[in-house]
């Protein structure tokens, strides 16, 4: 679609959009712009034909690169959608979901699962979809109080070309805001005070301008203004916008599945780990359940068994996890020199990289033996876990799995062994016991997006429980 409507003069457009609804049936067609010859009567018929049934929000299962997201918590319910690989889009949902959550709790928003028993008021959030065209994808999200309070909804437009995202006014020009809200007055029969946020602007596929009718009765349907009579006001931005509107969706590059986007701040999260591997009996079969259920996991690797199954350690990485350093041959840091200890390290991060083709981010020591000096020769972020399922002590399932269950919370790090069949033949009963119980099963890296993790420095467990880390700001 690429539509060139020469600009009528700033006072004919004035006229036309403060008119009021019968006036501007009458007159669209002498005091809009000049049309080219594709612009017929129909798409510049009366505006009584403007409001149209409410469109179906598009499902992102359609959307090339978006991914369904759920809450479940004892204080809000609600899905939305993040894209893979738009940072700027997904930012600015996660903003806007947690000042509402934060606003609804009355104090700072903490993930949660649900329990059986439920007796605070719900806030529902719902994100969707509503248009793509070429580079551009227009998202709404939609908070719902239940209880005092009305239903507040912003939409945002992002350029997978530029990496940006901006709320939907800024299709319109700065200059022409207050004629388009003016006309939209008209055409809900409000009068001249009445506030229009153009916060809830889109496009559909022939690049007429969309809104919902009404904001307090969204039964009303879609405000449909077409493509020729809006073009004038538009920003450049929603010109290009426009012109896009009926191309195929251009989406940007995804993120490694490892670093794919999950805020463990709104949802409840969980990282499965696993020591010692790999393991060329057991680890295999493990990998397999792991991406059947989804679920994401962290393997810290032994350099010793990487050196001796790098096809599986590189099995690993290439299906989106993480592989970390467990030391070379699982010594006691804490015996060891400093030299020691460096050496460890580095025959353990060549291993992973030779085979993996990346370096590793993140170590574990050997037995959770952490002092000074092995946090100064480390070299890497240090991760411990919350969650200790003693498995390799009882290889007994009905013992370590409950274990699980009664120790996890969100933000935990369990700590797991892929070398004992003990563990990995009943790893699908706790991915879908943890799964079941409302968690979102992620990556280490995952787990603390947005906490800088540095080198020496230990971590546990993710938020505001006992020894775990807590996100800046929150």
């Amino acid at each position: 679609m690429r539509r060139r409507t020469p600009s009528a003069s700033g006072s004919l457009r004035r006229a036309c959009a403060l008119a009021a609804a019968a006036a501007v049936a009458l007159s669209m067609a002498a005091c809009s712009p000049s049309t080219t010859p594709e612009t017929t009567k129909a798409q510049l018929a009366a505006p009584g034909s403007w409001l149209v049934p409410m469109q179906g929000e598009r499902d992102v299962s359609a959307v090339a690169g978006a991914y369904p997201m759920k809450l479940q918590s004892p204080t809000a319910g609600g899905t939305w959608a993040y894209l893979d690989g738009a940072t700027s889009f997904n930012a600015d949902v996660d903003r806007q979901l947690l000042a509402a959550l934060d606003k609804h709790t009355g104090a700072r928003y903490q993930p949660a699962v649900e329990t059986a028993r439920q007796d605070k008021v719900k806030l529902t959030v719902q994100g969707t979809i509503v248009h793509t065209g070429g580079h551009y994808l227009i998202g709404r999200i939609r908070i719902t109080p239940h209880g005092p309070g009305t239903t507040a909804e912003t939409t945002m437009v992002y350029d997978s070309g530029t990496g940006t995202t901006v709320p939907s006014e800024v299709l319109v020009a700065p200059a022409h805001r207050g004629e388009l809200a003016a006309l939209i007055r008209s055409l809900r029969g409000a009068d001249a005070t009445a506030p229009v946020p153009l916060t809830d602007l889109a496009f559909d596929a022939a690049g007429n301008l969309t809104m919902p009718a009404g904001s307090a009765n969204r039964a009303m349907g879609t405000l449909r203004i077409p493509a020729a009579a809006v073009r004038p006001w538009l920003s450049t931005l929603g010109r290009h916008a426009q012109d896009e509107a009926d191309e195929p969706w251009k989406p940007p590059a995804p993120a490694p599945k490892q670093l794919r986007h999950i805020n463990c701040d709104i949802v409840p999260c969980a990282a499965l780990t696993y020591d010692d591997g790999p393991s060329q009996a057991t680890t295999p079969r493990l990998l397999k359940m792991l991406e059947q259920a989804g679920a994401g996991a962290t393997f810290f690797a032994v350099g010793g068994a990487v050196s001796y199954s790098p096809l599986i350690a590189r099995a690993e990485h290439d299906a989106g996890f993480t592989v970390g350093n467990h030391s070379w041959n699982h010594p006691d840091l804490r015996r060891l020199s400093p030299a020691a200890v460096a050496t460890q390290m580095q025959w353990t991060n060549s291993a992973i990289k030779a085979a993996t083709g990346a370096a590793p981010m993140l170590m574990r020591a050997p037995y959770g033996g952490v002092d000074a000096m092995v946090q100064q020769n480390v070299g890497l972020p240090i991760i411990l876990w919350s969650v200790d399922s003693l498995d390799w002590l009882s290889r007994d399932p009905a013992k370590y799995i409950p274990t699980i269950m009664r120790l996890v919370s969100p933000g935990a790090v369990i700590l797991e062994h892929d070398i004992h069949a003990t563990t990995v033949d009943h790893q699908g009963e706790v991915i879908s016991r943890l799964q079941n119980a409302g968690y979102y099963l992620v990556t280490v890296p995952q787990l603390f997006a947005g906490i800088p993790l540095q080198a020496g420095q230990v971590y546990r467990c993710r938020g505001h429980g006992r020894q775990c880390t807590p996100s800046p700001g929150r």
